[in-house]
């Protein structure tokens, strides 16, 4: 069964391309039964999540910052060299911040030495050797989130709560004010850009249901069917071409 991998930065991105790769017939591996796949060495913090459709196994990795991520690529280049083809794609979830585009294409563009007109959401091949010298190829993709302008995978989630009716839109325009704000008075803990976007969803989601407010940061997004809202799937449709 050939593999599929997905590199993304953290538990926010697993939680969301988990739910959209189950509109694709990906379905959960326990450890029982992933215990036969390929693994790698992790890092603190780091995250091996296997799924399967039938005839792939989709292996979500969440690295655990996007500094990690180069980490994560050599760990699976060396991998390859010995199993060669049984890699089949390799897909990476990036937010895109305060980076522009071209920025991000080009770092991706490092990882495999590729040349030519990159460009987001569209799969590349990567061609290479293996340790016995025969020739393979691994489809490869950057997948940057939000396409269209600058922030994250929070960004994109507060986005979709703010365009579901007029009362999510006006709530999410006092939630953007507040936390604004509070930026604008330099107030310590809205120093980082990070910390605004992320300040900004986890106030919608709170607001949306309050009993939320007191559950872990993953469990506080179930219930709302991030999977169903088109933005959402937009961004990440790229991710079922992978064959």
């Amino acid at each position: 069964m050939p593999y599929y991998i997905i590199l993304c930065e953290g538990k926010t991105d697993s939680f969301i391309i988990n739910l959209i790769m189950g509109r694709y017939g990906f379905k959960y591996l326990d450890k029982k039964r992933a215990k036969d796949k390929i693994s790698f060495k992790t890092l603190k913090n780091q995250n091996l999540d296997y799924f399967t459709d039938g005839s792939y196994c989709l292996i979500i990795w969440n690295t655990a910052g996007c500094t990690n991520i180069p980490y994560a690529v050599d760990e699976i280049k060396k991998l390859m060299l010995n199993i060669g083809d049984e890699i089949e794609s390799l897909a990476i979830v990036m937010d895109k911040d305060f980076n522009t585009e071209t920025q991000l294409l080009s770092q991706f563009s490092s990882f495999f030495n590729l040349e030519g007109n990159l460009k987001n959401a569209v799969w590349n091949k990567h061609n290479y050797r293996d340790a016995f010298s025969e020739e393979k190829a691994l489809k490869i993709l950057l997948n940057v989130i939000p396409h269209e302008n600058f922030g994250a995978l929070e960004t994109l989630m507060f986005d979709s709560l703010k365009n579901r009716g007029n009362e999510e839109n006006e709530m999410a325009l006092d939630v953007e004010s507040m936390v604004d704000g509070f930026q604008t008075k330099k107030i310590s803990y809205f120093e980082k850009d990070r910390a605004v976007i992320k300040s900004k969803l986890g106030c919608m989601v709170n607001l949306l249901d309050p009993e939320r407010t007191f559950y872990d940061v993953i469990d506080s997004f179930s219930g709302i069917a991030w999977e169903e809202d088109e933005n959402v799937i937009e961004h990440f449709q790229s991710l079922n071409r992978y064959k």
